[in-house]
């Protein structure tokens, strides 16, 4: 089976851009990610799991996807909604944080060494910002981001009540999952 919860996102000039991008981070982009820790390492829920997101002029969007066993498909998304939970309720730790930042730093620094995307970086900037971002300015932002704004941006934005959910698989009713995001 196959998930995407999606909740709203921030447009591409908010302020809080960074501080989701860094929380998708910590949730669930790469190996050391709460939601791969998790759902794929610890309980072996999921085959693959990951957060998106995206921006827009006038707003965005933010989620999680997962693939999985079908027969595994309500624990997937407990556990899902119990990761969102957990960074709505409690302070990202300071390490964490320090590791979701290189992580990002890394990825971007990593993704200019390749033209095609110093092509989109420089296009996007043009046609779609006021003005193009130097990779320091990015950077600059991201390490500014604290616990706290994670904790805010969280509470504003990456909760249960706002998801809406999309599964695909053999499954007879909706009823299951429309009740674990109802709680």
């Amino acid at each position: 089976g196959n998930l995407c919860l999606g909740m709203p996102g921030v447009s591409r000039d908010d302020p809080d851009r960074w501080a989701l991008d860094l929380l998708g981070t910590v949730l669930g982009d790469g190996m050391s990610s709460r939601l791969f820790l998790e759902l794929r390492e610890r309980r072996s829920l999921a085959y693959d799991v990951s957060t998106f997101g995206a921006t827009y002029a006038d707003c965005g969007t933010f989620g999680v996807h997962a693939g999985f066993d079908p027969d595994k498909a309500g624990q997937v998304v407990a556990a899902v909604l119990a990761e969102l939970e957990r960074v709505v309720q409690e302070p990202i730790p300071a390490a964490e944080l320090d590791r979701a930042r290189a992580y990002t730093r890394g990825r971007l620094l990593l993704r200019m060494e390749d033209t095609g995307a110093v092509s989109a970086w420089l296009g996007t900037g043009e046609s779609l910002l006021p003005r193009i971002l130097t990779v320091e300015e990015v950077v600059e932002q991201i390490e500014a981001v604290t616990d706290q704004d994670l904790l805010r941006v969280a509470r504003r934005l990456v909760r249960p009540a706002l998801a809406r959910l999309a599964v695909l698989g053999p499954f007879r009713s909706p009823l299951p999952f429309e009740r674990m995001l109802a709680r």
